[in-house]
């Protein structure tokens, strides 16, 4: 009678844990869950968007049937491997991706995106995108390009071997992004700030490539422009 008993508390507490898991899927429009649902994987095939970044390895855990966990493998400054780790998941009609108190918000329901930081909370307009910080800019751009990354098929990937070698390499590479209410506004501020760094005594560098993204519907977009800036990036070119 006992061993009955603690089998049925086995048998509840196992179908408790299965239904927790699954409980939020039910608040989650199924569009938005079809859109942008993920599989465990890990992604080392990345576009100029990550690589410019040194990123080099994308790793992606389902941590429950809506929500990710999502490690960046990449070198810092000293050529050293850092991780970083996001947060996504899905609720109701919003996609939210996140790191520390840094939230980008994609709601589908009044098909708009949020950026917060902390307790505050900015809708991404063409005003919020003229007084972000230097500082909030840098943060808000990593957001982007992994959703990018993650969602947009049409980004070009540079092949396995070629990210590993660029994100590692890259005081031959320049990177510079922007981020536009559209496609074009984003290349109109890439290629300003691209211009500008060759006119400020980078002379050898020389535009290689661009790649635009956008969150949704050619609305919040960025562009991220290679440029090669010495003989040794000869084998890029």
């Amino acid at each position: 009678m006992q061993n009955k008993f603690l089998t049925f508390l086995l048998s509840t507490a196992i179908f408790l844990l299965s239904c927790s898991k699954d409980d939020n899927s039910q608040n989650v429009d199924k569009n938005l869950y079809e859109k942008y649902k993920l599989k465990t994987e890990t992604i080392s095939n990345l576009s100029a968007l990550s690589i410019g970044f040194g990123i080099f390895e994308i790793g992606i855990k389902e941590s429950s049937t809506t929500a990710y966990e999502v490690t960046t493998k990449e070198y810092n400054d000293k050529k050293q491997v850092d991780q970083k780790k996001y947060l996504l998941k899905m609720e109701g009609n919003q996609l939210i991706i996140s790191i520390d108190d840094k939230k980008l918000i994609i709601d589908k329901g009044l098909n708009k995106s949020f950026y917060s930081s902390g307790i505050k909370y900015d809708e991404i307009t063409e005003s919020f995108l003229n007084q972000v910080s230097k500082e909030e800019n840098l943060s808000f751009k990593r957001l982007i390009f992994l959703f990018a990354e993650l969602y947009d098929k049409n980004i070009m990937k540079v092949g396995t071997n070629s990210t590993a070698r660029l994100s590692s390499s890259r005081t031959c590479l320049k990177f510079e992004s922007g981020v536009g209410l559209t496609s074009t506004a984003s290349k109109l501020r890439a290629d300003n700030d691209t211009n500008g760094y060759i006119k400020d005594g980078h002379g050898d560098c020389k535009v290689v490539g661009s790649d635009t993204s956008c969150l949704t519907d050619a609305h919040v977009c960025i562009t991220t422009v290679t440029m090669s800036c010495s003989s040794s990036c000869n084998w890029w070119n």
